[in-house]
Formats: C-alpha cells, sequence, structure tokens
C-alpha cells in the first residue's frame, strides 16, 4: 500500500482532466453561450440551493462526496488529507463532463438545464452518490454480475436472448427482494422512489427491464467474453495492490464517472416523475475504460471486491455500486 502518495500523484490529477487517455476524455469546449454553460473553476464556491440539474452536476458539494467514496476506497492510498485535492479534481471532471453533454447528448442537457431542482430532490439524490462506497450496494452490484454472468455461460435461444436474461435476473433476484427493498429505502428518498399502485407488494416483481446490464446485453456475450474466473496468488495480490501513479488516476477518472452516471440517473428518475422522459448515455459511464458498462461490470465481478488488479481498485467498486444502484432503483 502507498500510505502517502507522492506528490506527483496528487498534483497531476487536475492535469489528468485533460491527458488521460485518448478520445473518450478529450474535453469538449462549451457552446456558443460562453457563460452560461462554462465550467466553473474548481476554486469557484458553488451553492446548491435552487440549482438547476445540471448545475447540480457541476456543483462543489456532489465533488466533495464523490470525492469521499474514491478515497474510501482508495485502500490507504488516499487519505482524509488529500480530500481537498482529489475535490478539486472531480469538480473539474464533472465539469467537463457537464459540457460534454452539451455536444453529445443535448436534449437531455437542455432538459436538465430547464429543470429546477427542490431542496430536498437535490438532497436525495447527493444521499445515493453518498452510498456508492456502502459495500451492501456494492454487494448487489456484485451478485447481479454473477447472475448475468451465470446466463451467459448457459445455452439461450439466439432471438429471445434478452427475455431470457430478464426472466433469469427477476428469478434469482426475487428471492433477496424484501432484503433489497430495505436497502433501497434507505439508500434512495421517497422523492427518487416510482410508486405503484396500492404501494409496494412483496409479490410484485422488480422491474428489469430498465438495467443497463438488460439495455446494453447482446448475444455476442455468448461467444466473446471470457467465462473463466481469473485466479490470483496471495502474493500476486500483494504486490499489486501497491498503486502506480496511473493506476490511481485511471482509478479515480473511471470512479468518477460511475459517480455522475449515478448521479445523472437520478436526476433522470426526478424529471420522469413529471412526464419527461430523458436517458442517460452509455458513453458517460466508459470514459476512461476499455469496453462498455457490460463488459466492465462482468470482469469486475469475477474479480470480486477483493481485486488483485491495481487499477480496478477504486474502479471496480464504483462499477459494481453503480449496478447495485440500478436494481434498488428497479424495485417497485
Amino acid at each position: 500500500l502507498v500510505p502517502n502518495p507522492p506528490a506527483a500523484i496528487l498534483g497531476g490529477l487536475m492535469l489528468l482532466a485533460l491527458t488521460i487517455g485518448a478520445a473518450a476524455l478529450v474535453i469538449s469546449s462549451p457552446p456558443s453561450r460562453p457563460h452560461e454553460h462554462e465550467v466553473r473553476s474548481p476554486k469557484e464556491d458553488t451553492a446548491v440551493r435552487g440549482l438547476n440539474a445540471r448545475r447540480l452536476l457541476e456543483s462543489r458539494e456532489l465533488a466533495g462526496i464523490a470525492a469521499d467514496q474514491i478515497i474510501e476506497e482508495s485502500n490507504g492510498a488516499l487519505t482524509d488529507g488529500d480530500h481537498d485535492r482529489v475535490t478539486d479534481f472531480a469538480h473539474a471532471r464533472l465539469g467537463n463532463i457537464s459540457s460534454m453533454l452539451f455536444h453529445r447528448s443535448p436534449v437531455l442537457a437542455r432538459r436538465l438545464d430547464a429543470f429546477e431542482l427542490s431542496k430536498p430532490q437535490e438532497d436525495a439524490v447527493l444521499r445515493v452518490v453518498s452510498h456508492m462506497s456502502d459495500h451492501r450496494v456494492q454487494n448487489v452490484g456484485l451478485y447481479l454480475s454473477k447472475v448475468v454472468h451465470e446466463f451467459v455461460t448457459q445455452p439461450v435461444e439466439k432471438d429471445s436472448a434478452n427475455m431470457q436474461l430478464q426472466d433469469h435476473i427477476v428469478q434469482r433476484l426475487q428471492p433477496r427482494l424484501a432484503e433489497m427493498r430495505q436497502l433501497r429505502d434507505e439508500v434512495m428518498a421517497p422523492e427518487l422512489r416510482r410508486q405503484t399502485a396500492g404501494g409496494p407488494s412483496l409479490d410484485v416483481a422488480m422491474n428489469a427491464n430498465n438495467l443497463r446490464v438488460v439495455r446494453t446485453f447482446s448475444n455476442k456475450w455468448k461467444f466473446e467474453m471470457d467465462v473463466s474466473r481469473p485466479e490470483f496468488s496471495k502474493e500476486g495480490r500483494r504486490l499489486e495492490r501497491k498503486l502506480s501513479e496511473l493506476d490511481l488516476q485511471r482509478g479515480i477518472a473511471s470512479g468518477l464517472a460511475e459517480e455522475a452516471t449515478v448521479a445523472l440517473q437520478q436526476m433522470s428518475t426526478l424529471l420522469g416523475m413529471f412526464g419527461i422522459d430523458v436517458e442517460v448515455p452509455s458513453w458517460i459511464s466508459t470514459l476512461g475504460d476499455e469496453g462498455d458498462f457490460l463488459s466492465q461490470l462482468l470482469h469486475c465481478g469475477m474479480q470480486g471486491l477483493e481485486s488483485s488488479d491495481a487499477s480496478a481498485l477504486i474502479r471496480c467498486p464504483m462499477k459494481l455500486a453503480s449496478a447495485g444502484v440500478d436494481v434498488l432503483a428497479s424495485i417497485p
């Protein structure tokens, strides 16, 4: 472990927002209205009272909560003393993602701009993100990844694979529905819960159709996925947990992409309750990663929460937490 990371690591975090990785991390410049949509300086104090939904994504309060989750999952590579610098980086990074929305997902960006959040709604979004380092939420995502892995290793009808995956997920998760509903009520404030007619019932199945693993699934996984579970020696696990500078930078960038995705999903839920249908684009979740969300989730699921891959030390818990939030949000 690296209890006190070298200054080069943390000093380079701000530079990472501009340089990590190829085209996925190229920062788009803001559109033609320069002052309305520009990304603000990380040092600028951003109040989160009466914000529109996109400004909450850019807020320093969300960046601080995101930094808390990153530090918690760094296994000592980052400490509370690094909080301000990690928050600065998170603030810039989330602001960059907000700016990129205007170029890559302009309809979503405009609708987020037009939707002003109440204080309870803001708090509800922040509350979900603050639970991404909660191992119970991560374990829900880990279980989902194992259920999907189970599915891709068994024969299925090609023409109905997506529907069969939904059925398989519901069948495997349904016995844990009451337990997960209790966790959902802790993680998600009432403002984010979709009400069913007559109130929740233990007999009502979860809505697997809205899970990202279902929406992004295709039968190619039957042919392209390496289904063997990686094995690592204890010595290898100990040595590989020594984070390099590049490992740490990649983990932080990937973790923030998942935190941004989760925050935007909660905002999308709020808009949906007012009849405004928007979809969070999949490209946000894959910033800084190779492969799509499903392939990354399956990889992390095979390694588990105790990954021997140093670059996955932060990335995988955030991927699993993101999938766990998906499951909790699908519970009636």
